[in-house]
């Protein structure tokens, strides 16, 4: 099994990541995992102290984003490789999103309390530092909250449960994603040009995050997204079953992009992934090393 390389994971300089920069590099080399990018949702703070802690450690740290895009209706997540995150148009990004933040973190504790769960808003300012907070953070208040083990919502989330894999992200998805119950109608999400231009002036490569989940097997919308500039797909992925991948694997050959790996490893609100757990075509990812020039 080839699981050596993991290029996309969160630490918690994203909103809904877990831990430092500094202990997921720890982890990574536990799991065996040589060659790493940290990407970060809309976020290059933690870039500069996962390289410095990794300098003299057996892994190389490649400088990587994640932003948050949309095409016609389809929202995108966007990697960028080797980007230059001292980049001003990466900070101004961040800025735009905090912004945002500071005013739906109030929406969305109304609109769960008033689908009736029942927890503590005061505890969701321990999570950061900057005291925001995402979906994710309200769940694992409501699942720890004891009056709402009787509520029947939460049946599925509870051990042996079908979403009891990753319970705070099912929750976001399931009362929380756009259709769903506690929907709060906010966007990070900007055009898909727009991220291109962010990551290719920002001296990165730019490649489709786990499009399985956000486009389907959809090779028309696939066409459009490349017509920006698209340089790889992360074919091989966490939220890609083996049909999806084949189908990827299909595209990326057919349109000579690069293929990249990730687990989209997050810690407690993704605790069924795992660094490093993503098989991959060690071929192609030599590749794509190579492209990127850490090979």
């Amino acid at each position: 099994m080839n699981r050596t390389i993991d290029l996309h994971s969160h630490s918690c300089l994203s909103l809904d990541g877990e831990l430092k920069p500094e202990v997921i590099i720890d982890k990574a080399i536990e799991e065996g995992v040589r060659y790493y990018a940290l990407s970060d949702h809309d976020e290059v703070r933690g870039i500069k102290p996962a390289l410095e802690y990794a300098k003299d450690k057996d892994i190389t740290v490649i400088p990587a984003v994640e932003i948050s895009g949309y095409i016609d209706e389809y929202p995108l997540h966007i990697l960028g490789y080797n980007i230059d995150y001292n980049n001003p148009l990466f900070i101004e990004r961040r800025k735009k999103i905090d912004e945002l933040l500071v005013v739906t973190d109030r929406k969305l504790v109304e609109s769960a309390k008033a689908f009736g769960f029942i927890f503590n808003e005061e505890n969701l300012h321990k999570y950061r530092t900057d005291g925001l907070f995402c979906e994710e953070h309200i769940g694992e208040e409501v699942f720890a909250d004891h009056r709402n083990d009787d509520n029947p919502y939460l049946k599925q989330f509870r051990p042996g449960g079908r979403l009891s894999d990753n319970p705070a992200f099912n929750f976001y998805k399931e009362f929380f994603a756009n259709g769903k119950p506690c929907h709060v109608d906010y966007d990070f999400n900007i055009h898909i040009s727009e991220v291109s231009k962010i990551i290719h002036e920002g001296g990165g490569k730019m490649f489709l995050a786990h499009p399985g989940h956000n486009i389907k097997k959809n090779e028309e919308v696939l066409k459009k997204i490349i017509s920006y500039g698209l340089d790889g797909i992360e074919v091989f992925s966490s939220y890609h079953d083996e049909e999806t991948k084949k189908f990827y694997f299909d595209m990326a050959k057919k349109y000579n992009l690069y293929m990249s790996v990730g687990s989209d490893f997050h810690g407690k609100s993704k605790p069924a992934i795992r660094l490093g757990s993503i098989d991959y075509d060690e071929e192609e990812l030599d590749k794509t090393l190579k492209f990127l020039g850490v090979r």
